[in-house]
């Protein structure tokens, strides 16, 4: 199971996020240069008289519209996946910093403990170490639970929220562009069942 939380796949992610969203944003603009031409040939024809021209150019530039809201809303989903991304990638560095406190107070524990354990001590020396062992293991214990919340809701927004949004924003959409167009990747579902014949798993 690929580990979306992994950082190197997150930034691709990210990356192809950014690069899929500005393909459908520019994919909307010309749709609605083709709806406004649409319309305007409408109007020509009406003033003709050719009413039947006149419907058919409408309704292909209400269809054009409907087809640049899609891409434009596509994009919305998009942008909302890397800003869910970038997040969780706080989250992410909050909990690799609180372990990274867990760690420091383990071995700080551990130390004390090792001194706890010399004979000779006097009850002052006694005290004073074994509260502060004390307040080293709740530090740890404190630490690790900050970085367990933080991880999982990392994950949780990452797993759920941002590829729940890049799975719709990229719905029925297999096979599209595959042409190569340099700088700029092929948009593509891949999670869409491929043609027979073909096993290669398409990176997102």
């Amino acid at each position: 199971m690929v580990d979306e939380t992994d950082p190197e796949l997150d930034a691709a992610s990210r990356r192809q996020d950014a690069t899929d969203a500005t393909r459908f944003r520019s994919d909307a603009a010309e749709l609605r240069q083709e709806a406004t031409h649409d319309r305007e040939e409408a109007t020509k024809f009406r003033r003709m008289g050719l009413g039947a021209e006149a419907d058919r150019q409408t309704a292909s530039a209400e269809g054009l519209e409907k087809d640049a809201t899609d891409f434009e809303q596509r994009a919305q989903l998009l942008d909302d996946a890397i800003k869910h991304r970038t997040s969780a990638g706080h989250a992410l560095e909050i909990a690799a910093k609180a372990g990274t406190e867990a760690t420091a107070a383990h071995t700080k524990a551990t130390e004390i403990d090792a001194r706890l354990d010399k004979a000779g001590l006097d009850d002052d020396t006694y005290v004073q170490l074994t509260g502060d062992a004390a307040a080293a293991k709740a530090r740890e214990a404190a630490m690790r639970d900050l970085a367990d919340a933080h991880k999982s809701a990392a994950t949780t927004e990452i797993t759920l929220v941002a590829v729940g949004e890049e799975v719709e924003a990229r719905e029925g959409l297999s096979g599209r562009n595959v042409e190569v167009i340099e700088g700029m990747p092929p948009i593509v579902d891949p999670w869409a069942p491929q043609p027979t014949g073909e096993t290669d798993a398409v990176d997102p």
